[in-house]
């Protein structure tokens, strides 16, 4: 790894989202972000189209980066009519490999940029409830090259909703050129579906990062799942908690997550009387 003083680290935060999602719930991650974050930390937002209002915050953090480039289109274009996207109508979104490979795009575009030494990836539906210090940034990698919510106790796939990653280490570049390949190259057409045995089988992002993950060293991840706890939903209940909820599936429509989500007593005042 090059630049060992943590006091230079450019660090640069990553979302996207569609277009409707904007007035719904996407605005209010940003503003949030924009509130809690650390002045020296960028927000990259990759959007496919501008919204009817134009955007809310145009803080001198924040960089609005059209998500179209060829790569992302070629990959829609050419798997359009591709019969394993399927089911994606009901309640069967894990074949749904279009719906999530924006995100993929998103952030590997942003994370292999010469810029960016920490590279930080938000999902849209996250909202940042409590300061976020530079010092807490930091330790979410633990000095690993990565920071993941691993779900291994219940056998889930990663919660993809959230990572960090240190792109001073060289396997950083590679995992972000394997993972983008899954798409330019078509790979993931190749993962397992779901079946009788196991359900959380599926063609998404969190899956094709199982994929490549598979092929690195365990001991480059810093697991911030919560220790000893059983849970779907490990972002609210471990670290990540203290300064951020995310607002998984349904939980978009009320703004918060489920009180019967929470399986840890937290002490923040946004937590408190969940």
């Amino acid at each position: 790894m090059e630049n060992n003083d943590n006091n230079l680290l450019r660090i640069v935060a990553t979302t996207t989202f569609g277009a409707s999602a904007y007035d719904k719930y996407a605005y209010k991650f940003i503003d949030s972000f924009i509130k809690f974050w650390p002045d020296n930390i960028k927000l990259r937002v990759y959007y496919d189209e501008v919204p009817t209002g134009g955007w809310r915050n145009t803080d001198s953090r924040i960089s609005y980066i059209p998500l179209n480039m060829p790569s992302i289109e070629s990959f829609k274009e050419r798997n359009k009519n591709n019969p394993l996207q399927k089911n994606t109508s009901g309640n069967d979104f894990y074949c749904d490999c279009i719906r999530f490979c924006h995100k993929v795009f998103a952030y590997v575009d942003s994370s292999l940029l010469p810029s960016v030494d920490i590279s930080i990836w938000l999902d849209a539906d996250i909202c940042t409830h409590s300061e976020v210090t530079y010092e807490a940034v930091l330790s979410w990698l633990n000095g690993k090259m990565a920071g993941s919510l691993f779900r291994e106790n219940i056998r889930m796939y990663t919660e993809t909703g959230f990572n960090i990653f240190d792109m001073r280490y060289e396997e950083a570049s590679l995992f972000m050129e394997a993972l983008i390949q899954q798409y330019t190259m078509d790979k993931v057409w190749s993962l397992p579906l779901p079946n009788k045995k196991n359900r959380f089988l599926g063609l998404t992002d969190s899956h094709a990062y199982d994929a490549v993950r598979s092929k690195f060293s365990r001991d480059l991840w810093n697991d911030l799942s919560p220790k000893g706890i059983k849970t779907r939903h490990p972002f609210i209940n471990g670290i990540l908690g203290k300064h951020m909820d995310h607002y998984k599936g349904d939980c978009k429509k009320q703004g918060r997550s489920r009180s019967s989500d929470l399986k840890v007593k937290r002490d923040e005042n946004y937590w408190k009387g969940r």
